[in-house]
């Protein structure tokens, strides 16, 4: 049974994905189908609230990844917000901040340019 939950917001112009709990490998199918849908609306940021993330598995930030290469392709862009201390040092040691930029609030960015 999966420990992760997801809220999404969206409105006309950005979607916000909330994650609490851990996110491993039982959990990547709900957040792609989330993705899924949030795409769907080509927002022009989508931000992952990550400050409920007990546990990120590498395929959770792989999915997310894959979101942000076809968010990109509409002109949009994902960003995670407030991501634990573990969910921050893996993907600065990945080098993946390029590609999933990270913020310390949900409301910086979506400030962002």
């Amino acid at each position: 049974m999966p420990n992760g939950t997801i809220a999404a917001e969206c409105d006309e112009r950005n979607c916000v994905l909330k994650l609490a709990g851990d996110f491993g490998l039982m959990e990547t199918g709900e957040l792609e189908r989330e993705l899924t849908r949030a795409l769907a609306r080509q927002p022009a940021r989508l931000v992952v609230d990550a400050s409920g993330v007990t546990m990120m598995a590498t395929i959770v930030i792989g999915a997310l990844l894959a979101a942000a290469r076809g968010l990109r392709m509409h002109g949009g862009r994902i960003c995670l917000a407030a991501p634990s201390r573990l969910v921050l040092g893996t993907l600065k040691h990945s080098r993946l901040t390029d590609l999933l930029p990270v913020f310390d609030t949900v409301d910086a960015a979506l400030a962002a340019t």
